[in-house]
C-alpha cells in the first residue's frame, strides 16, 4: 500500500470521525432554531456579551422558605433570608471570584476555578470546597439562566413590568435601554444542571461513560420568571430572576429565590473571539449557520450522512486493501472481541463504584445535616429560643463554607444524588428520552408534537400534564393549546 493510498484512507476515517462531531453537536442547538423572534434576539445579544468574556457582577440574593400545609406547621410563618454578591468573571480563563455577604456582615471570599470551587480562609489560604454558587450562577454564569428561557417577550418603553417597575429609573435610560421579559422552564432548567453535573463527574472520572443523570424532579418542577436590561451597546445591565421550588417529599418548607443582578466593567470586544472556545465543534458551527442560512435540523442531517459515507468508505478501502493482512485480520478480531467483552466488563465495574461513591457522598451529607441540625438544636436552646430545623441559605454559606448550599440541605442533596440511567437519547429534542417515548408514553421518539398540536410532548408531560397523544386531552372541542 503506497503512502499516497495511506493517506487517503486517513483523511476519510478522520473527516468522518470529525463528520459525526459535528452532527452531535448540532443536536442540543435544534430546539433553539424553533423558537420565537423575541428568542432570538435575546439569545444572540446575549451571546455577542458572552465573546466579551470578562464582567464584574453585583448579586442580591433574598430566599423566602413558606412552610407547606401539615400539622406540624400550625402557627409557623415564612422566613425570609437575604444576602450580596460582588463577583468577576473571566471565561478566557475559565474563573469566577465572588465575596458572599450575609445579613450579619460576615463575609466569605469564594473563587471557582475550571469548575473545582474555593474558599479562603482567615489566614488567607484557599482550600477545596464543594461550595454550590449554582443558584445564583448556575453553570458558573450568572446570566446562565438565559438558557432555559421560553415565551420570550420585548418590552416597550411605554409598557408595564411587574419584575423592575421602568417609572424608578431617568426616562432617558430607559429609552436607551433593550428589555426582555420570560418564563425559566422547569425541564430545560433541569436538562441545563443535568448536563453540568454530568461534566463536572466526567472531568473528575467519576461517571463511567455510556452513564448519564436523570432529571432532577424538583428542577424540572420548577416555576420562574425573568427579566433582562441591555443597554444601547448591547451589554446586559439588569437581571432579575424568580424561581419557585416545589417542596420535598416529607420537606416541612417551600422555597422561593429572586435573584437580582447588575452588570458592570464589561472587558473590551477585542477580546471577544479570544474567549470563544474553539475547542468546540459548535463554535464554528455557530459561524457557518450564520452564513448559510440553512437549518440546524439540516445541517444536523447533511454531517450525519456525509460522516457516515465517509466512514463506510474508509473502512471500506482498509478492508480491501489488507484483505490478505493476517495481521490486521487478528487485530480486527481482536477489537471486537475486546469491544464487546471487556469493554462491558470493566464499565459495569465503573458504574459499580460509582454508586458506590454516591451512596457515601449521601451517608456523609445526611451524617453532617444531623450534626448542624443538632448544634442549632443545642444553641437555640442556650439562647431560650424557639428551635427550626431548617437550615437557610444564608446561615449555611455563612456557618458552613465547606458545605454552602443554594437551596435548602435536602434539596441541594437531591440534586446531587441524581437517579442513573443507561440512556438518555432524545432524538427530537422534546425533553423526553426516547426510551420513555417508547416504553412508557407511547409517543414518537422522532417527532417533538406526536399528535401535531402545536406543543412538543416534553411540554405537554411535563409542564401542562395532558396527553400528548391527543389534539383535545379533555374533549371539550378546545385544543391544548
Amino acid at each position: 500500500m503506497n503512502r499516497l493510498t495511506r493517506n487517503s484512507v486517513l483523511l476519510l476515517l478522520i473527516a468522518g470521525v470529525l463528520g459525526l462531531a459535528l452532527a452531535w453537536s448540532i443536536g442540543p442547538r435544534i430546539a433553539w432554531s424553533q423558537s420565537s423572534d423575541e428568542y432570538h434576539q435575546l439569545q444572540q445579544t446575549w451571546q455577542g456579551a458572552q465573546a466579551i468574556g470578562r464582567y464584574s457582577y453585583e448579586t442580591t440574593l433574598i430566599q423566602n422558605a413558606k412552610p407547606t400545609l401539615s400539622l406540624a406547621n400550625v402557627g409557623r410563618g415564612s422566613r425570609t433570608s437575604q444576602m450580596t454578591l460582588h463577583g468577576a468573571i473571566d471565561r478566557p480563563t475559565n474563573a469566577m471570584t465572588m465575596e458572599i455577604t450575609g445579613e450579619d456582615g460576615q463575609t466569605l471570599a469564594v473563587k471557582v476555578e475550571n469548575g473545582q470551587s474555593y474558599t479562603q480562609q482567615t489566614d488567607g489560604t484557599w482550600i477545596e470546597t464543594d461550595a454550590d454558587t449554582q443558584l445564583f450562577a448556575p453553570g458558573g454564569d450568572p446570566m446562565g439562566f438565559l438558557q432555559a428561557v421560553e415565551k420570550v417577550r420585548l418590552i416597550g418603553a411605554g409598557q408595564e413590568s411587574g419584575l423592575f417597575p421602568a417609572e424608578l429609573l431617568p426616562t432617558k435610560l430607559v429609552e436607551e435601554m433593550t428589555r426582555y421579559q420570560f418564563d425559566l422552564s422547569g425541564p430545560k432548567y433541569a436538562q441545563f444542571m443535568r448536563n453540568n453535573m454530568e461534566e463536572y463527574l466526567r472531568r473528575n472520572g467519576e461517571l463511567p461513560p455510556g452513564m448519564n443523570l436523570a432529571l432532577a424532579d424538583h428542577y424540572v418542577k420548577m416555576k420562574g420568571q425573568g427579566e433582562i436590561w441591555f443597554d444601547s451597546q448591547g451589554l446586559p445591565w439588569q437581571q432579575v430572576i424568580h424561581m419557585q421550588f416545589p417542596a420535598q417529599p416529607g420537606a416541612s418548607e417551600q422555597i422561593d429565590a429572586e435573584i437580582t443582578t447588575t452588570f458592570n466593567n464589561w472587558g473590551p470586544r477585542s477580546t471577544a473571539l479570544l474567549s470563544l472556545d474553539w475547542s468546540q465543534p459548535g463554535t464554528a458551527l455557530e459561524i457557518a449557520y450564520g452564513l448559510t442560512g440553512l437549518s440546524l435540523a439540516e445541517w444536523q442531517q447533511i454531517a450525519y450522512g456525509l460522516s457516515t459515507l465517509l466512514l463506510v468508505l474508509g473502512l471500506g478501502a482498509l478492508a480491501a486493501v489488507y484483505r490478505r493482512a493476517y495481521a490486521l485480520r487478528l487485530a480486527l478480531h481482536s477489537v471486537i472481541i475486546l469491544s464487546m467483552v471487556i469493554v462491558p466488563l470493566l464499565q459495569t465495574k465503573q458504574v459499580e463504584a460509582f454508586s458506590i461513591r454516591q451512596e457515601e457522598r449521601k451517608l456523609d451529607a445526611a451524617a453532617q445535616e444531623a450534626k448542624r441540625t443538632e448544634a442549632q438544636a443545642m444553641n437555640a436552646e442556650m439562647a431560650g429560643q424557639d428551635f427550626d430545623p431548617q437550615v437557610g441559605l444564608r446561615r449555611v454559606a455563612m456557618d458552613q463554607p465547606v458545605a454552602m448550599q443554594s437551596l435548602s440541605a435536602s434539596q441541594t442533596q437531591a440534586a446531587a444524588q441524581q437517579s442513573i440511567t443507561t440512556d438518555q437519547t432524545d432524538s427530537d429534542g422534546d425533553l423526553l428520552p426516547d426510551s420513555a417515548e417508547t416504553n412508557k408514553y407511547g409517543t414518537d421518539p422522532n417527532d417533538a408534537d406526536t399528535d401535531n398540536d402545536g406543543l412538543d410532548d416534553g411540554v405537554e408531560v411535563l409542564e401542562l400534564g395532558t396527553d400528548p397523544l391527543l389534539d383535545d386531552t379533555d374533549g371539550d372541542q378546545i385544543g391544548d393549546k
